[in-house]
């Protein structure tokens, strides 16, 4: 009894969403992904350090994959063989980017059941769609492209493991999507060689990867305690299976908890906030932005936070300062930094995230000020200092002092116009397709000039003086809205908080104006 009942069980994974119908797996007659509406979006600065692109950000031209390969599988023939001048990941990447616009596609569509995986690889073998060198070693290959609502898990991860071993690239087009299952097999762009992790997996600004829990049907009938407890450890072993399977991936911890914790009847699709941090380039149309509000910045750093730490924190909100062309925040405990800046010749805003002290921001300082401001001492010592806190202190401890923050934004400036824009990256329109965080929902922008201004008039109105309205939240205006707060709502705080304007009289409509989500 139990062997068939677990028979019967691994047949019921393997088929997942019954369906009637096998997915149509077919040879495209063109290869979409060229022109403008294929730039790499994300992760601008890492893609131009692995030779991912230019300035342009465009993808290299069309071309014949033959001819293409030759230029980059002799660095594989015999194993890496690097000139000095390349990395590992240099020349892996550069294989990868490449040869996509000129590589062949094989498109899975519609739902995917027991035997797919099967008929993919006998079309791989009929067209020789495989440009692998020899068996299981493939440095450069052709592309996958699917267009599912999911369907057999099981049979995902078994596609997904040949798509591994032949190192294709994997691709979800615009206006397609990848949701379920199906998102099992996308992962599976990517490579392991050398002990190094490269990607290979790519989705249009305007496609879709959808997650939620993986689930098992069992047919409607009566069970016995034995036959639970037999269904019990066959479902346990393939919850185990797919999150071994998802961690081989390369995918994060937040990618896990989303999955999870997403409802088999729900549905959880990915922003580009989590596709940047679990490794899946961003194609699409480059429409840098010239104009940003103040909520613009905050969703843009949170939600980058949020992807790489997995929980919000309530410093990236009292710690944010802005300017019409510049902004900033940190969390001091995680040394992470958001900045941006405005360059006001070409009307579009260059960004830096800095975590834990992983940037350039320290070596410019040293390399540049000294070269740049030899005659003004007052400005050569404060951006000195500012960049060797960032060196030997961390990135908070540069930060800690209030009155250094406003020179960071200062500093940033003249990273950006000295720096040539080498490590900035051009904030595009899709980063702003990102949530702010739920938490931060019923928050609202408290250090707003627009609402400083407000408070610091209400602050003298109630006799504690702040000085002429600005604005800007400065040591003053801090040091009264403590005041304020331990007098009014009972509480030691220097922040601008709800109970706070409540306690200054401002009604729910002008409090609602400054909440962070609409």
């Amino acid at each position: 009894m139990r062997l068939k009942l677990l028979i019967y069980i691994l047949w019921i994974m393997s088929l997942g969403i019954i369906t009637s119908h096998a997915a149509d797996i077919k040879l495209l007659d063109n290869n979409p992904i060229i022109g403008e509406d294929y730039q790499l979006l994300n992760n601008a600065k890492d893609a131009s350090a692995f030779g991912l692109r230019g300035s342009s950000g465009r993808l290299p031209s069309r071309g014949n994959l033959k001819d293409l390969s030759e230029g980059v599988l002799w660095a594989f023939r015999d194993g890496l063989a690097l000139d000095g001048a390349l990395t590992y990941a240099d020349t892996h990447l550069r294989a990868t980017w490449g040869i996509i616009p000129s590589s062949k596609i094989i498109q899975v569509s519609g739902q995917i059941k027991k035997g797919d995986t099967e008929k993919l690889k006998t079309l791989v073998n009929e067209l020789g769609f495989s440009t692998c060198l020899r068996e299981n070693y493939c440095p450069a290959n052709n592309t996958i492209a699917f267009d599912s609502p999911g369907g057999s898990l099981t049979e995902a991860i078994k596609m997904g493991k040949y798509i591994s071993s032949q190192n294709f690239a994997t691709f979800v087009d615009q206006g397609a999507r990848c949701e379920s299952a199906c998102v099992f097999a996308f992962l599976a762009g990517f490579t392991n060689y050398e002990g190094f992790f490269y990607p290979r997996r790519y989705v249009h600004a305007r496609g879709k990867l959808g997650i939620h829990q993986p689930y098992f049907q069992l047919a409607d009938q009566d069970y016995s305690l034995d036959q639970v407890q037999n269904i019990v450890e066959v479902v346990n072993l393939g919850i185990n299976a797919a999150t071994d399977y998802l961690l081989s991936s390369g995918i994060s911890f937040r990618f896990l908890q989303k999955m999870y914790a997403t409802s088999p009847d729900q549905m959880f699709y990915l922003k580009p906030a989590d596709l940047d941090k679990d490794s899946i380039f961003i194609l699409g149309p480059n429409q840098n932005i010239s104009s940003l509000s103040r909520r613009d910045f905050f969703k843009y750093c949170a939600s980058n936070y949020v992807a790489r730490y997995s929980e919000p924190n309530p410093d990236l909100l009292n710690n944010l300062q802005s300017s019409g062309s510049e902004f900033l925040t940190f969390v001091k405990g995680k040394d992470f930094v958001c900045l941006g800046v405005k360059q006001l010749k070409k009307d579009i805003w260059q960004t830096e995230i800095c975590f834990e002290a992983k940037c350039l921001l320290s070596e410019f300082g040293q390399a540049q000020i000294p070269v740049e401001l030899p005659n003004d001492q007052n400005k050569t010592a404060i951006y000195w200092d500012i960049a060797t806190s960032l060196d030997n202190g961390g990135l908070g401890y540069a930060l800690d002092e209030y009155s250094r923050r406003s020179a960071l934004l200062r500093y940033m400036r003249m990273y950006v116009e000295y720096n040539d824009f080498i490590t900035t990256e051009p904030l595009a329109s899709i980063a702003l397709d990102n949530d702010i965080p739920s938490s931060f929902c019923k928050e609202i922008d408290g250090y707003n000039p627009g609402l400083v201004l407000k408070v610091q008039e209400k602050l003298n109105q109630f006799g504690i003086n702040v000085g002429k309205p600005d604005g800007a939240a400065g040591p003053n205006t801090r040091k009264g809205i403590r005041t304020f707060n331990k007098q009014r709502t009972g509480r030691d705080l220097e922040t601008i908080d709800v109970k706070t304007l409540a306690a200054m009289d401002f009604n729910d409509a002008q409090i609602s104006e400054y909440k962070l989500c609409l």
